[in-house]
């Protein structure tokens, strides 16, 4: 069972880490943060028990779409997923985390990814977030920034 435990990511090549953050993971299941390592592989990033290293999550980097660094709390950031799935962080090198997690994402061949300031409000959003927004929805976007219509403004 270990041994296949995360599928086709379970060889070494998918769990050797390149580059490892120490962070607090908060999480509603718990009432304090939990400690953490955040680990970057090739093609994985991978959440690691601190105490027995061993691995508490593992997302492909493919699977990213979004860094929310925290606009109040400088250590704070949250990862957002194409399938709906938020984790949230704290670390006192989020700068350099995020940079390096930016980095590795992209070169993992997701070039979607972007560092934000406010989270995804997904009923905002006029697709899957695994979907690219097709050039029609850009357009009529772009349309309505060029000359918003004369009743709302643009934070409506």
């Amino acid at each position: 069972y270990l041994s296949l435990r995360f599928g086709k990511y379970s060889s070494d090549e998918y769990i050797t880490s390149l580059a490892e953050f120490v962070v607090q993971k908060i999480s509603p299941r718990h009432v304090e943060p939990v400690k953490r390592i955040l680990a970057l592989t090739e093609t994985c990033l991978v959440e690691r028990d601190p105490a027995t290293y061993n691995i508490a999550t593992l997302k492909p980097l493919g699977e990213v779409f979004a860094l929310v660094c925290d606009s109040e709390n400088p250590q704070l950031f949250t990862i957002e997923f194409i399938k709906g799935q938020i984790r949230k962080y704290s670390s006192t090198e989020r700068d350099s985390l995020l940079a390096s997690l930016l980095d590795g994402v992209r070169a993992s061949g997701n070039r979607d990814v972007c560092v934000k300031m406010t989270p995804t409000e997904k009923g905002q959003r006029w697709g899957l977030l695994s979907m690219p927004v097709d050039e029609e929805v850009e357009s009529l976007h772009l349309r309505f920034l060029a000359a918003p219509p004369s009743k709302c403004s643009l934070w409506d």
